[in-house]
């Protein structure tokens, strides 16, 4: 779906570009004359795909949680084409701020320019990030205080509100019981992961650390043989005939040897 919005002089102002057709993409691209990037683009990870400049347009994109009741099982993602004069927006599910940046536009207040629109879309998602948040995080606080509310009246009120109301009670105490325990199970798995993840991480250290340390004990032999067949004075073997393979092999042999001390005391 594309929709296009006017600004008070009739120029426009912002293209929405809703789980938009080929042929919208099409007409999209040729009135903002930059090319409108596929859902795969947007998807992508790397900050030069999600921010560039292509002549004179600001080109950005972002993942973004949508409404609750689309029932997005991740995060979707949001495009923003923005210049001095129009704004292009592509996203594939409803949005919060967009309506509120459409009902300001059409009320002619400040959110006129290309600029205006983008900052009440951006202030707009803010606000219901935020809002998340605050959800995510009483949670906890929420059902520990119900639990305590259920318990208090069962135990006070027990000689007027009857012993229907008091069955009632104690099967919602058993529920937030098993909620606020479901809960904490789930705060543990979320640090398990996160321990989990940080052991990987100082595993891969340790190997690499290894590596680095057999690679260092590995090339001390051949460089003090080098080095001291290396010295600025006359030594023996200099006269010899061979004297030359003598100093190759025995670098070979000086590195040969703490590999396969390594190798048979498998720690490599």
């Amino acid at each position: 779906m594309l929709k296009s919005y006017l600004d008070a002089s009739g120029r426009v102002t912002w293209i929405d570009l809703f789980d938009p057709t080929a042929e919208e993409i099409e007409q999209a691209t040729a009135f903002s004359k930059v090319p409108i990037p596929t859902r795969a683009q947007l998807e992508e990870i790397e900050s030069s795909s999600r921010l560039r400049v292509e002549g004179g347009t600001l080109c950005l994109s972002m993942p973004v949680s949508a409404h609750p009741e689309q029932n997005e099982t991740a995060p979707t993602p949001i495009g923003f084409l923005l210049s001095p004069t129009t704004l292009v927006t592509l996203r594939y599910t409803e949005l919060h701020g967009f309506e509120d940046a459409k009902k300001q536009l059409a009320k002619g207040d400040s959110v006129q320019t290309s600029i205006g629109i983008f900052i009440a879309l951006l202030e707009g998602m803010i606000d219901f990030g935020a809002d998340i948040l605050e959800q995510l995080s009483q949670i906890r606080e929420t059902l520990l205080g119900m639990q305590r509310i259920a318990s208090f009246v069962a135990e006070k009120g027990h000689e007027w509100i009857g012993d229907d109301v008091q069955a009632r009670l104690r099967t919602a105490t058993g529920d937030l019981t098993s909620l606020t325990d479901f809960e904490v199970h789930l705060t543990d798995k979320v640090q398990f992961l996160l321990d989990a993840v940080l052991g990987f991480i100082n595993t891969e250290q340790n190997d690499i650390f290894k590596v680095l340390t057999i690679v260092s004990v590995v090339g001390i032999p051949p460089t003090l043989v080098a080095g001291m067949y290396g010295m600025n004075f006359q030594m023996p073997e200099y006269h010899w005939h061979y004297g030359y393979a003598w100093g190759l092999s025995l670098i070979l042999l000086s590195t040969i040897l703490p590999i396969a001390w390594f190798k048979w005391r498998g720690w490599w």
